[in-house]
């Protein structure tokens, strides 16, 4: 390897080190509608096809599917310095 390959990386590197933040911020997007469609699946016993996911509020999601439905309460918290972790959970009553 000659001296071109150090720069190459170092560029490689600089790119990568600024779509991390961006690919982070993403990824902790607050609609968990694609990861609710999977759950929901599972947990009505659907094919992820004939489920449907629907954002009630900032915190709250109807999933439907195969004449079943189930209510879902995101929370989040914020990590130091590493932006937020959310969770989803099943509800129990109807959101308002």
């Amino acid at each position: 390897m000659g001296p071109r390959s150090g720069i190459h990386c170092a560029t490689v590197l600089t790119v990568i080190r600024g779509i991390i933040p961006l690919l982070l911020l993403l990824g902790c997007s607050s609609d968990a509608s694609s990861e609710l469609q999977v759950r929901g699946a599972q947990d009505l016993d659907c094919p992820e096809t004939q489920v449907d996911v629907t954002r009630i509020n900032d915190s709250n999601y109807l999933v439907t599917g195969c004449g079943k439905r189930l209510y879902y309460r995101q929370s989040c918290a914020q990590l130091d310095g590493a932006g937020n972790q959310c969770t989803l959970a099943p509800s129990v009553d109807q959101p308002r």
